[in-house]
């Protein structure tokens, strides 16, 4: 792939602009989210999935959603909750924009049932395959190269629906998949058939759908094990101190489903131990001997990151030892950034920390590397970890000298104690690199871990140290943390002199430097004994003789059960069992939190019932009779709400936002009155040239239009001599894009136009008359775009039926959302929407529109000649206006003085100050215009509402009425529950889906351990 794009695949958020323009938000792997802007073609395509049930969760917009054939729009807003649309495994789907051209951003997220990642590696796959392959195809210059990366990238799309589920339709028959039995087999056949042989092919030639070139580190390390297969190994296990009482509290502490979404085990374990010191002290060997395991520990080296290991005894027959290691990123190098009050620096607590699997290790002798290439990868945040996967990775070269990541091993056996605890890096008083932010760091990383109140401590002091300096001592007296420690003094036999023996004693009998659990001392083998490759038995043995010495039992008696590494272990047990048992009530709580989720999920996954026929009849009669009650009115609903909203914007629509208007402004027909000669009246919007307002003879080449219609700003302000009298006049605010595209559609009426046309249909030879066909035409004209608002309103009404229908549905059969009865009513409803609002538009609106605009009729004389009067008055009062302000204009230009607004109104309301101006400027040249358009706005005001009161009755008298009473027929017949085979269809509807049948027996296998697991706490509580 292309360098330039690498980055853009680093990130969990990727972008693909053009006309199909999406943006996905993969930072879970459980879900994406997909964000269209408007103006995205982008859909999903027809596909289906073997494997996987989809949820399609809709959180903004409007989406338009094909199942099986059958279209149904959800719109976010018609929910206050998001709502989620179910689509069962071997469903053919699709899912697009609803309002391709317009509107907000949709929102929609994608999950599926297994939640196993697939989701994310497939759209970051497709993004880069896509991108590389268009790439490809613009740089390649011949045609037959572009032919070739043409059909390569088709080939390598193949291989990735093969690879992830994704089976596209590639021979889609329409409607004759539905109504012919078999084309819908051969359709999915002939999928499988070439996805099969485009893999073949592919392996033939070392193809993949997914690439690591096209993923993030940990994602790709993701998909890497777990397609691996681990190799058998056998390992000789040594013996082990007896299972402690905490054996039977760790597996309750981290079942499967406690936490539904577990990184690691660290997250549900609420307690712990913490190994830490000063450099040097002897920890790596304690924790060998407690663990079994062996560290990194070659000289002159130290623990550069937490270690965190978890043991967890097994006890079955074919237990063996194991130890997963992962890469547990809780923390983001940026070494760019502030210190602030950041103690960790510069290291930032990542906001969604992340596990990245780096090997499965089945012999002890090959942990110690596989643990020393994790750390190394831990120590250089730059680069990918599965750089230092390789076993035959020999580079040690690190970036960063400490790193608060964690290195985790999950160890597994038999015959060991269930601990959990942490190997922090010693306290150090220098650095290699001489900086004081190295020390401070470890320091703080140090505290950040013993300052938990839920741990338990172990300080590793060596005996050839100064006790009284330990700067780890120090940090917990700092850290209130004393009470929760256990000392251990390391390196007995570096003990130096007679005199050191009396401080040690007076640190064993808690004199000095006491801690809340005492101190204890082990032995563990030297750095050369371990070259030479001793056992943890022979360490044990010599650890035994070692404290049977004449020093130990003389000048230590007393002190026999705090000698050796077994009886520590006893101890930790006991203390780890201890401290378990504190937060047991928190543990308690979160079982039966846990029982409740999965107790409520078990209720929407009901066993296969065994009278199929009364489930789903009983299922039917829920859905109408919940649907019947939100009808009604009975229930709050989203129809109401939605129905309601989208008839008040019909309304506006038509007798608002396109009511006709008409250009009242005088200097619009001095300068065109000699030279218009069209007359057309189209619907068309006005471009308004505002005046730059310099001169006063600006006017006479400048046009504005000033239009009159009381839903806008009527009585715009003249330009030229106004601007001089009132320059800071605030101008309309604008309309905002829906407004403007609606208004765009009114007719808007000039007089000049209107005078063409009269004396156009003027047979009388009268000068002035008025034709009533003129009228006519000049009224039908103002209706012509009715259509688009109609279509407007039918669409709104069939996207809130169908939310109203799918969200009644999923409520009525919660219990059967993935069976074959949720998906046959989703059809039949689907339908049913299909050819009952198609009726209404096809037939009923068609034909009121359609008679609207054939003739203007009406009996209501009255209402039409008040209408007419006013908005006579109306148009009349506006053309005096913009006259006198014409006549204004002039004299001030031929007398040179200003004439202000206000005197201007007063000369235009005084009487006898009117009756001069009027005698100046004259009759109106257009009264007869004039008086034809409040004709014309008369008219459109009783036409529009009687059209939208027809539409609306249509809709609430017969589509809904159809909807209560006539869809239940539907689903009658549909799901035959009359016929002679009712009870055999029915069992066919409930079959048990596979995916479901698997989801119900996980639950119930976790909630047998957790009931398992709260019963055990009972008793733990009642023993310990």
């Amino acid at each position: 792939m292309p360098n330039p794009l690498t980055p853009f695949f680093l990130t969990k958020v990727i972008e693909r602009p053009g006309p199909g323009s999406v943006m996905y938000d993969l930072t879970n792997p459980h879900e994406t989210t997909i964000t269209l802007p408007a103006g995205s073609t982008w859909s999903s395509g027809l596909h289906w999935h073997e494997s996987h049930t989809e949820y399609l969760r809709v959180l903004r917009g409007r989406v338009k959603v094909i199942l099986e054939g059958e279209e149904m729009v959800i719109d976010a807003k018609s929910s206050s909750k998001a709502i989620t649309v179910t689509v069962p495994r071997g469903t053919r789907h699709e899912w697009f924009r609803a309002d391709a051209d317009f509107g907000e951003d949709v929102v929609v997220v994608e999950s599926t049932d297994p939640s196993d990642g697939e989701k994310q590696v497939f759209f970051w796959c497709v993004s880069g395959t896509v991108l590389e392959g268009v790439g490809n195809i613009k740089a390649n210059g011949s045609k037959i190269g572009r032919i070739f990366y043409e059909w390569l990238l088709w080939w390598r799309l193949c291989l990735l629906f093969r690879e992830l589920d994704n089976w596209p339709v590639m021979l889609d028959t329409g409607i004759w998949s539905r109504a012919l039995p078999g084309i819908r087999d051969i359709e999915a056949w002939f999928t499988w058939v070439v996805l099969i042989l485009a893999t073949f092919l592919g392996g033939l030639c070392g193809m993949r759908g997914v690439r690591k070139e096209f993923l993030p580190a940990e994602v790709w390390d993701r998909c890497l094990f777990q397609a691996m297969s681990p190799r058998s190994q056998s390992t000789r296990q040594s013996p082990i101190i007896k299972a402690s009482p905490s054996s039977d509290l760790m597996p309750i502490l981290t079942p499967e489903g406690l936490d539904g979404n577990r990184q690691s085990a660290s997250a549900t374990v609420s307690s712990g131990k913490n190994t830490f010191g000063d450099q040097s002290a002897g920890k790596s060997s304690l924790i060998e001997a407690i663990s079994e395991i062996k560290v990194p520990r070659d000289a002159g080296c130290c623990t550069r990151c937490p270690l965190q290991i978890n043991l967890k005894n097994d006890d079955s027959t074919s237990a063996r030892w194991v130890c997963n290691v992962t890469l547990v990123k809780k923390f983001v190098y940026t070494p760019e950034s502030e210190p602030s009050s950041n103690s960790l620096h510069p290291w930032v607590e990542n906001t969604r920390p992340s596990s990245t699997p780096f090997g499965t290790v089945y012999s002890k002798d090959a942990l110690e590397a596989t643990i020393r290439r994790a750390q190394i990868a831990t120590l250089n945040p730059q680069c990918p970890p599965h750089r230092y996967m390789s076993s035959d990775y020999a580079d040690s070269s690190i970036h960063v000298q400490f790193s608060p990541n964690i290195v985790s091993l999950e160890i597994s056996a038999p015959n060991v104690p269930n601990l959990s605890f942490y190997d922090l890096p010693g306290v150090i008083s220098q650095s290699r690199d001489g900086k004081k932010d190295t020390i401070n760091l470890v320091r703080e990383l140090v505290r950040h871990y013993i300052g938990q109140s839920n741990t338990l401590v172990l300080l590793a002091v060596s005996f050839e140290s100064d006790i009284d300096n330990s700067k780890a001592s120090g940090l917990l007296s700092e850290e209130n943390a004393n009470d929760r420690t256990i000392g251990v003094l390391t390196k007995p036999d570096r003990l130096q002199s007679d005199d050191r023996v009396e401080v040690w004693l007076e640190v064993l009998r808690g004199e000095a430097f006491a801690k809340g659990h005492g101190y204890f001392v082990v032995k563990q083998p030297s750095q050369q004994e371990l070259k030479k490759g001793i056992t943890h038995a022979e360490a044990r043995e010599q650890e035994a003789l070692f404290f049977n010495s004449e020093v130990w039992t003389s000048r230590f008696a007393g002190f026999e059960d705090r000698l050796g590494t077994s009886k520590l272990q006893e101890v930790l047990s006991e203390k780890l069992a201890s401290l378990i048992l504190e937060t047991l009530p928190t543990i308690a709580e979160r079982v039966n939190e846990r029982l409740e989720e999965i107790n409520e999920e078990l209720k929407t996954l009901p066993d296969p019932p065994a009278n199929a026929l009364h489930v789903v009849n009983k299922a039917l009669g829920d859905f109408v009779h919940q649907l019947r009650a939100k009808i009604d009115g009975d229930k709050p609903n989203e129809l109401t709400k939605s129905w309601k909203q989208a008839r008040k914007i019909f309304l506006d629509d038509i007798t608002i936002s396109q009511r006709p208007t008409l250009l009242v402004n005088e200097s619009l027909y001095n300068a065109t009155a000699s030279t218009t000669t069209s007359p057309a009246l189209t619907p068309k919007a006005v471009v308004k040239k505002q005046s730059t307002f310099t001169t006063p003879s600006k006017r006479n080449r400048t046009t504005e239009y000033v239009t009159l219609d009381d839903s806008d700003e009527e009585m715009a302000p003249t330009p030229s001599k106004r601007a001089k009298i009132s320059s800071s006049a605030p101008h309309p605010a604008p309309l905002s894009s829906d407004r403007e595209s609606a208004v765009g559609l009114k007719v808007r009426f000039r007089l000049d136009e209107i005078r063409n046309v009269l004396d156009e249909h003027n047979a009388s030879g009268l000068p002035g008359s008025i034709e009533p066909k003129a009228v006519d035409r000049l009224i039908l004209s103002a209706l012509v775009n009715w259509g688009v608002p109609l279509q407007a309103v039918l669409k709104a009404l069939r996207g809130a039926l169908s939310t109203l229908l799918m969200t009644t549905l999923g409520e009525a059969l919660k219990e059967w959302g993935t069976t074959a009865l949720y998906k046959e009513m989703i059809r039949i409803i689907g339908t049913f929407i299909k050819i009952h609002v198609g009726e209404l538009e096809l037939n009923t609106a068609a034909r009121a529109l359609r008679v609207e605009l054939t003739k203007p009729i009406t009996n209501d004389v009255e209402s039409l000649d008040r209408a007419e009067e006013l908005e006579l008055a109306l148009f009349q009062t506006a053309r005096f206006k913009e006259r006198s302000e014409a006549y204004f204009d002039k004299t001030d230009d031929q007398t040179g003085k200003t004439t202000s607004a206000e005197a201007r109104e007063v000369k235009r309301r005084n009487t006898e100050q009117s009756g001069v101006v009027c005698k100046a400027i004259g009759p109106d040249p257009f009264a007869r215009e004039v008086k034809v358009m409040s004709k014309i706005r008369a008219y459109y005001k009783i036409a529009a509402t009687r059209f939208v009161d027809n539409i609306c009755q249509a809709v609430e008298a017969d589509m809904f009425l159809q909807l209560r009473n006539g869809l239940q027929e539907d689903l009658e017949e549909g799901l035959r529950v009359t016929e002679p085979d009712c009870h055999d269809y029915a069992m066919k509807l409930l079959d048990d889906d596979p995916v479901r049948a698997e989801r119900r027996l996980r639950l119930k296998e976790l909630k047998k351990g957790l009931e398992k697991a709260a019963q055990r706490i009972i008793q733990l509580k009642r023993d310990l």
